[in-house]
Parts: structure tokens; sequence; C-alpha cells
């Protein structure tokens, strides 16, 4: 995540990233298959072209246009009319192997989502895959549920974390503090994996949990080999707190043992020889 002006492309520096993203788990997983799922705001020649040089899968949305309205006219026709005979929602699917728009160097396959939703109203939705699968499983089994985790973490970066409060006068300074929410919040990833046995972190968000175990009034002692937390023998919290820190000392012990010599070569080979490893 960084900051970008107002009118900056939804697509702007995706490929940039997604190069980045790809050498580092293709460095730790060489044989892990990686699906790229985006809106319909990354739907660009060069992200296509990219994805396919990199034989990587994919399913993007695409927007609306006269020529797949056409195409799809008879299968919304057909929905509607079966909808209005029984009075209740209906979907359908179809897909076109042969559509090539405008920058694209070949034709790519287009999925038509022709629905009435329960309101009675058409919602036709257009997705672009190199996937194998059925429509409907790609549509509804992967595609629909690219919104859970994105939108959870930007959820938490701004109720959480106030990632939205860039009150500085320049642009850079601002990028920056949005920098520094973006590595506490993968800190709190982290943490939150670390306690996924403890369901009072685990199945809360960070606003939660801040207000339960990190707003404490409490003495900190740092000595050579320790840091005291001194905390009221009365708070009610101090369980919680006990279990915490000891699922993440567990998991940062466990983290060190595991971490894979092969990435720490990639990540080496990504940023010029210097890694700054966390252990």
């Amino acid at each position: 995540m960084w900051l970008r002006s107002g009118t900056a492309h939804a697509s702007w520096g995706a490929v940039e990233t997604l190069t980045e993203i790809v050498s580092v788990l293709r460095t730790a997983w060489p044989h892990v298959e990686i699906v790229v799922r985006a809106d319909a705001g990354y739907a660009t020649p060069e992200l296509f072209t990219f994805l396919e040089q990199q034989q990587l899968k994919y399913v993007i949305g695409y927007a609306r246009n006269p020529v797949l309205e056409r195409r799809s006219q008879v299968w919304q026709n057909y929905i509607a009319a079966w909808s209005d005979l029984y009075d209740e929602p209906g979907c359908l699917f179809t897909e076109f192997s042969d559509y090539q728009s405008k920058g694209w160097e070949h034709p790519r396959r287009v999925i038509a989502k022709c629905e009435v939703t329960a309101t009675g109203g058409p919602n036709r939705r257009f997705v672009v895959t190199n996937l194998t699968d059925t429509p409907r499983e790609i549509y509804h089994g992967l595609y629909v549920k690219r919104g859970k985790y994105p939108e959870h973490g930007i959820q938490e970066l701004k109720h959480g974390l106030q990632m939205d409060r860039l009150s500085a006068h320049r642009f850079f300074a601002n990028a920056f503090t949005l920098q520094c929410h973006v590595l506490a919040y993968a800190l709190w990833v982290l943490f939150r994996e670390a306690n996924a046995e403890v369901p009072e972190i685990a199945d809360h968000q960070l606003a939660t949990v801040r207000s339960r175990l990190f707003k404490v009034g409490a003495v900190v002692t740092v000595s050579v080999r320790r840091i005291w937390f001194r905390i009221s023998e009365t708070w009610p919290g101090s369980e919680l707190f006990r279990q915490a820190s000891a699922a993440a000392s567990a998991f940062a012990a466990r983290f060190g043992r595991l971490w894979p010599d092969r990435l720490e070569e990639g990540l080496a080979a990504n940023f010029g020889g210097k890694v700054l490893l966390l252990k």
C-alpha cells in the first residue's frame, strides 16, 4: 500500500508490485500455484500480458460495454422472463472464448453473469479469466470472495490504526505516515496469527483487542535480558495478557526456526544483497 494522487488510475503500479511479489513467492515456494484476483479497475492490457507471460492464473473483473451486453442480451432476457414467471430471483452464466478487446493481442475467455436480483433489477457482470473451471465455480467460488480479506484489512487499518489521519502539509510526509500504519498492521497480522488458538484475539478485530489488551496502564522496565511489564494485579485482562505473551513468544521462536534459507537468499537478491531479518 502506498499513497497516490487522486488522479492516479486504479491499476497504476500493479505490474511493478506483482513483479516483486511473484519473485519472492516463487523463490520461497517454486512450485506453488499463484492465482491473481482483482476488480475491473485492474483489467488493463499490460496486466493481462504480464500475467500470461509469468504463467499466472487470474480472474479479473471487466467493465460492461456495448459488445458484451449485446452478446449476452439473450441470456439476460431469458433469466428475466424466468424470474418474472416464477416470481423469484435467478442467475445464469454464459461465456465467450473469442472476445478480443482493443489493445489485446489475442482473444481471452470472458464469463458473463446474467442475473435478476430479489428487488427485480437486472445485474449483469463480466470477468476475464484463464482458469478452466465452470463459469459458476469461477465466479461464485473464487471471484466474489475477492473482498473478504482486503476489505477486512482496510477496515482494520482505518478503524484500528486510523490510517486516514494524514494531516501533514507535505505529500511525502503523509506517504511515510501511511507506510508506518501499514507496518503496524503487518505486526498485528503476525500477532493475531500467533494467537490463533486464543479466541479473544483471533476472533476479533484490532480495535476490540486494543481496548481489551493493549491500552492498559503499566510500568515498563528494561533490563539487559528482559522487558518487564508491571501491571496492576486487579486488572481483569491479566490472564489474557499472559496467554497472548506466551503465544507470541512461542510463535517467534518457531518462526525463527522455520525461516527458509531460500527466502532469505531471494530477499537478498531483490534488495541488492541487503536483508534485515527480524528474529
